[in-house]
């Protein structure tokens, strides 16, 4: 046997080898930017909801303020009730209706968090060279979770204020029509409890 044809099918091994190596590099090049970018993606969409739900807390804060000023506004109006009771029958139903609306969107944020989770869980499984990127996005998460807890914990307050509003309305010896509607007392779950 010649060694130069020898020779020639080694070289052609050779580059075939490093051609098929360059190819894969490249593809995986690709893969992991990919990878990079669905984990920005997740990011920025936490980011989102963290922003949503700040912007809850301050919603929450204005419901507080209302309560506030209608609690100050009934203790100035002991002594004309009757002229100032329906004003502030209507602030206590409008806080109620304000309460049941940041709830559903408390409950709305609470699934769309749990997906987050399941989507950064999915991501730990295509590639361990996200890791880093998942740690971050998970940390994030905690933080919205902690944020949701105390706009709970805050909306509890207000709700324990809206029931002692209520009940100084009825200790005045008149009560408040509400439509019919009975006294209703609230329980939001934790994001934990879910």
């Amino acid at each position: 046997m010649e060694p130069l044809p020898v020779i020639v099918g080694g070289l052609g091994l050779v580059v075939g080898g490093l051609l098929a190596w360059v190819i894969r590099g490249r593809q995986l090049a690709r893969q992991q930017q990919a990878h990079v970018a669905r984990s920005q993606d997740f990011e920025e969409d936490l980011a989102a909801r963290q922003v949503r739900i700040e912007t809850l807390e301050v919603d929450r804060d204005s419901v507080q303020a209302e309560l506030s000023r209608t609690c100050a506004a009934m203790d100035e109006a002991e002594q004309v009730w009757s002229r100032d009771r329906d004003v502030s029958a209507e602030s206590l139903k409008n806080a109620e209706e304000r309460i049941d609306r940041l709830t559903v969107e408390l409950e709305q944020l609470r699934d769309q968090l749990g997906q987050a989770h399941r989507d950064i869980d999915l991501q730990e499984q295509v590639g361990q060279s996200l890791e880093e990127q998942l740690a971050d996005a998970r940390q994030q998460l905690e933080i919205a979770g902690e944020q949701l807890e105390e706009v709970q914990r805050k909306l509890v307050v207000v709700q324990r204020q809206r029931e002692q509003l209520a009940e100084q309305l009825g200790e005045t010896g008149t009560s408040v029509e509400n439509g019919g509607k009975s006294s209703r007392r609230w329980r939001i779950n934790t994001f934990f409890e879910s």
